[in-house]
């Protein structure tokens, strides 16, 4: 479990217990092709926690615009940037959020996302 606070940014969190998902290449079509092509090159021992990762970014970012699921995961991508990751895609402009991805313990991953500026 995770929380996060802020007066005056929106903000949005996700944990996920790291488990075996027979079907995680079909749920990774949901995801945009830029981020579904890099967890597909990477070895088949790191794809789990990348999968992970990349879910539990998109969760918190949606989580803190509102949206939840109602906006396709495969509208956004996330980019690597000074350790933490930007949100590109539909309606969105490129640096007003920071998603920052944590291990809130052994076997999680992990994610923040918060707008830079007040909305």
């Amino acid at each position: 479990m995770a929380f996060a606070f802020s007066r005056d940014r929106l903000l949005g969190v996700d944990v996920e217990h790291l488990r075996h998902i027979p079907e995680m290449e079909q749920l990774m079509s949901y995801f945009h092709p830029v981020e579904r092509e890099g967890i597909l090159r990477l070895p088949s021992d790191e794809q789990q926690q990348a999968f992970f990762d990349c879910w539990t970014r998109k969760e918190a970012f949606v989580k803190a615009t509102g949206e939840g699921l109602s906006r396709p995961l495969d509208s956004f991508f996330m980019e690597k940037q000074d350790g933490s990751f930007t949100v590109n895609g539909a309606g969105i402009r490129s640096g007003d959020w920071k998603i920052y991805g944590f291990t809130p313990g052994r076997g999680y991953a992990g994610a923040v996302a918060i707008r830079r500026e007040r909305p």
